[in-house]
C-alpha cells in the first residue's frame, strides 16, 4: 500500500512584541480580527509560493491568522501549486490556557470566525483547535474535546464540507494519554487527526537518542491519522542540523507506515531566534527577504523524498478499536462542558465550564417537573374542595376519604414528590430518569467528573468513524 504523506513546513510570518497577548488578559473576548498578515499579501505569498515550490512542499501550516483579512488570491497561489493550508484556530493569547482551563463564547466566536474565513478554499486541510497545552491532562483534556465537538458541530450545522478537525501534541508521556482521549469514544467528539510536536533532533541526534524510535512506536496502533505537526530542533546549544538528516528518516518506510510525514519548523526566521527559519526577512511585509543558510540543505534533502498525490484519494484502513493496553485513565465519553453558545441562550443552568460534569443548580427545574407541579396544585385544590364538603357530610370519615383518594390519584414518582414540595435533590436517580431521561439520572448518580475512570476498567474503545472526508494522507496503491 502506498502512502500519500506530508512534505509539510510550517508558513507563519514572524510577530512583532505587538502582536503577541496574555491569555488570563484576552481569553473571555477573544475579537474576531487579529493583526496578523500570513496567507493575505498576495505579492508576499506569490514570492513564497515560487520557494514552497522548490521545497517539495504540499502542505504548510499556519499558527495564526487574522480572518478579517482578505486571502483569496494566496489561497489561489497555493492551490495552482497543488499546496494545502493546515490552520490554527487559535491566536496568541487567544487558546484553552492550560493553567485556567476555559471554553467559552469569545474563544468560540474565535474559533468559528477562522472557520468561517477558511471553509470556502477547496485546499484548506484542515483545523486545529490547540497547540501543545500545557497543564494537567486530568484538567485540559475535556476542555480540549469540548472544542473538537463544537467546531465539528459548527462545520456541520453551516453545511460547509467536512473538512477535518484536529489537535497537535507534544511528544511526551502525558500527551500519549490525551492523545488516546481525544481519538476514542464517540465521533462526533473526536479528533479527525492528530499532528505531533517532536522538535528534538539536533546535531549529533540520531533515530533512537532523539525519541524519533519511541515515538514512533507508542503510535503505532493508534485510530486516526497521524504525522509531525512540527518538527526541527529548539536546542539553545544547537540550532538546526545542517544536514537535516532527520528527513531521511521520517520519510523512511519504517515511519510512514505509522505517521504520515511532516511539517519542517519552520519558513521564516523567528522572533525567538534566526537559526529556525529558511527565509530571513525584515518583518511582515518580507522586505529584503533572502533564503538563510538552511534553505539549501533543506531543499536537497526534500528533493530526495519523492513526492506522492495529496489530497485527492482515499485512506488505508485503521484500526476499527482502541488497544487495549491504550487504555488510561481518562474516560472514552466525557461529560464535556457545555458548548458556550448555546448555554447562553438555554433557560436552564448549565454546568459549570470550569468543573466538567459538575450537575445542574437545583434551582432550575425541567418542564416535566413544572407541569407535574402545576397539576399537583390543581389536585390539590381539588383535594381541599372534597375535604371541605366531607367535613359538613361526614365528618367522622373525613380521614379515611382524604387518604384513600391520595393513595388512589397519587402514585409515588418523581413528579408527585415534586408536587408534595420534595425538592429535586431529594429524588431518586430512577424517578429522575422518567422525567428528564438517562443524561439527568447519570449526573445525579454522582458522574461529577468527566476525568476519572470508574473501576480502573480497561474497556476497549471504540475508535473514531469513517475519516474518509479528510484529505488523505494514506493513498491507495
Amino acid at each position: 500500500m502506498k502512502s500519500s504523506i506530508v512534505q509539510g513546513i510550517i508558513y507563519q510570518q514572524p510577530l512583532t512584541n505587538e502582536d503577541l497577548g496574555s491569555p488570563s488578559e484576552n481569553i473571555a473576548s477573544a475579537p474576531v480580527g487579529y493583526p496578523i498578515p500570513t496567507l493575505s499579501d498576495s505579492s508576499t505569498c506569490a514570492q513564497d509560493v515560487a520557494n514552497l515550490l522548490a521545497l517539495n512542499t504540499n502542505l504548510i501550516r499556519s499558527y495564526a491568522i487574522d480572518p478579517a483579512q482578505e486571502r483569496s488570491q494566496c489561497m489561489a497561489s497555493l492551490a495552482e501549486a497543488n499546496i494545502y493550508v493546515l490552520v490554527d484556530l487559535t491566536a496568541p493569547g487567544y487558546t484553552i490556557d492550560g493553567r485556567n482551563p476555559q471554553w467559552n463564547e469569545g474563544l468560540y466566536n474565535r474559533y468559528t470566525a477562522v472557520i468561517d474565513a477558511m471553509q470556502e478554499f477547496n485546499n484548506t486541510f484542515g483545523f486545529l483547535v490547540g497547540d501543545d497545552i500545557a497543564g494537567s491532562p486530568h484538567e485540559i483534556s475535556a476542555f480540549i474535546r469540548a472544542a473538537v465537538r463544537d467546531m465539528k458541530d459548527y462545520i456541520a450545522s453551516k453545511g460547509y464540507r467536512n473538512i477535518p478537525v484536529g489537535y497537535a501534541a507534544s511528544d511526551n508521556g502525558s500527551s500519549l494519554g490525551i492523545a488516546q482521549y481525544l481519538a476514542c469514544g464517540d465521533p462526533s467528539t473526536a479528533v479527525d487527526f492528530l499532528g505531533i510536536n517532536n522538535r528534538e533532533w539536533c546535531k549529533f541526534d540520531d533515530y533512537d537518542t532523539s525519541g524519533y524510535s519511541a515515538m514512533t512506536s507508542a503510535y503505532s496502533r493508534y485510530p486516526v491519522p497521524t504525522f509531525l505537526a512540527a518538527y526541527g530542533c529548539l536546542s539553545s546549544e544547537s540550532g538546526l542540523t545542517e544536514d537535516f538528516s532527520e528527513i531521511a528518516y521520517i520519510y523512511d518506510s519504517n515511519m510512514t507506515t505509522i505517521m504520515s510525514g511532516g511539517l519542517f519548523y519552520g519558513f521564516f526566521s523567528t522572533n525567538e531566534s534566526a537559526r529556525y527559519g529558511l527565509i530571513t526577512t525584515d518583518g511582515h511585509k518580507n522586505l529584503n527577504a533572502s533564503n538563510s543558510s538552511w534553505f539549501d540543505s533543506y531543499e536537497y534533502s526534500m528533493a530526495r523524498v519523492p513526492s506522492t498525490p495529496f489530497g485527492s484519494s482515499h485512506f488505508s484502513p485503521f484500526p476499527t478499536s482502541c488497544p487495549a493496553d491504550a487504555v488510561t485513565s481518562l474516560p472514552p465519553n466525557p461529560v464535556l462542558p457545555p458548548d458556550p453558545v448555546r448555554a447562553a441562550s438555554n433557560t436552564t443552568s448549565p454546568r459549570d465550564p470550569q468543573k466538567p460534569g459538575s450537575p445542574p443548580h437545583s434551582s432550575h427545574l425541567s418542564h416535566a417537573i413544572i407541569a407535574g407541579i402545576a397539576v399537583g396544585c390543581i389536585l390539590g385544590t381539588s383535594f381541599l374542595v372534597m375535604s371541605s364538603c366531607l367535613v359538613i357530610y361526614r365528618k367522622r370519615r373525613r380521614t379515611a376519604h382524604a387518604e384513600a383518594w391520595s393513595k388512589a390519584e397519587l402514585p409515588a414518582n418523581g413528579v408527585d414528590k415534586e408536587a408534595r414540595g420534595l425538592g429535586p435533590h431529594m429524588l431518586d436517580g430512577t424517578a429522575i430518569a422518567e422525567v428528564e431521561g438517562t443524561q439527568r439520572m447519570l449526573e445525579v448518580e454522582g458522574r461529577s467528573t468527566a476525568l476519572e475512570m470508574e473501576g480502573g476498567s480497561t474497556e476497549i474503545f471504540e475508535a473514531p468513524a469513517d475519516l474518509s472526508a479528510l484529505p488523505e494522507l494514506m493513498a491507495t496503491e
